[in-house]
């Protein structure tokens, strides 16, 4: 068969059309996670970046200045050393030998390298690709068989900090005590209202769907997309001549049903749960059960 060339009229039809669209021009923007998927938005583009020069980089979209490499690599290519994994405490106290090298004057000349919060993390998680899902240009040998630690606790369970993986890019709730996980240092930066649009958070709510005394519990908790939640117990939630029995998505019992104890993965919406009620088994006074 035989096909037209490709014109420069071609071309600039293309990038017309893209540009009506809302779309970046051609060869405008390059995915530099690892096996990058050409359809999706590019979330860290180099361009947002500035390499300078001494293993740090910033990102201009945050203000953040980022060590090019996890703590224990080290080099322009992040090539020397082995990725440290630590505890949630050991991550902290990373922040501290940062802050005393170079005789004092703190890596790269900076004392006020800290452990980042979760949504700081999260702002450099690029969504084009995946192992790694971040920008390896700027952030080269970035290891992905474990989580990264944030200073974040998990509120739900204070023994528990946000952690958010490199793989994939989810967040998800670790440990203090493991010391598996991998860490980035942080400094600087915008106020936490900077990050809101970067890594959204949603929340679970319950509700007690006709309950005739008692509260419903409380999760106090900030939930990333496919982070993990677990259901709560029904608290002190009782119903006159009704067993509770777990809890539903849809107050009719119609949505998706959840037992305390178990786990699901959040969605990119605010969740209600709405307790769940069976009638008890009565006895009649003419004699009848």
């Amino acid at each position: 068969m035989h096909r037209k060339p490709f014109t420069v009229l071609s071309l600039l039809a293309l990038v017309l059309l893209s540009s009506a669209l809302g779309a970046p021009a051609l060869g405008a923007v390059t995915c530099r996670a690892g096996n990058p998927n050409a359809s999706t938005i590019v979330t860290t583009p180099s361009a947002d970046f500035t390499v300078n020069g001494d293993g740090t980089v910033t990102h201009a979209k945050t203000g953040l200045m980022w060590k090019k490499c996890a703590e224990g690599l080290s080099d322009a290519a992040c090539a020397t050393g082995t990725a440290a994994t630590m505890t949630w405490a050991s991550a902290l106290s990373a922040a501290v030998t940062a802050n005393a090298a170079n005789a004092g004057l703190g890596f790269a000349n900076h004392t006020d390298w800290r452990l980042p919060n979760q949504k700081e993390l999260q702002s450099v998680v690029e969504s084009c690709g995946y192992n790694p899902s971040i920008n390896q240009d700027m952030f080269p040998a970035t290891p992905t068989a474990n989580y990264f630690w944030s200073a974040s606790t998990y509120l739900p369970d204070p023994a528990n900090a946000w952690i958010v993986s490199f793989s994939d890019g989810p967040s998800d709730a670790g440990s203090k005590t493991y010391g598996g996980f991998y860490v980035r240092l942080v400094r600087g930066g915008q106020s936490p209202d900077s990050f809101d649009g970067l890594a959204p958070t949603y929340t679970v709510a319950y509700n007690d769907n006709g309950s005739t005394d008692g509260s419903v519990p409380v999760d106090s908790g900030e939930y990333a997309p496919e982070s993990t939640v677990t259901v709560l117990g029904s608290g002190s939630l009782v119903r006159t001549d009704y067993t509770f029995a777990g809890w539903n998505e849809a107050a009719n019992g119609s949505g998706a049903a959840h037992a305390a104890a178990t786990t699901f993965a959040m969605p990119t919406a605010n969740v209600t749960l709405y307790a769940q009620w069976t009638p008890d088994d009565r006895v009649f006074s003419d004699g009848f059960e």
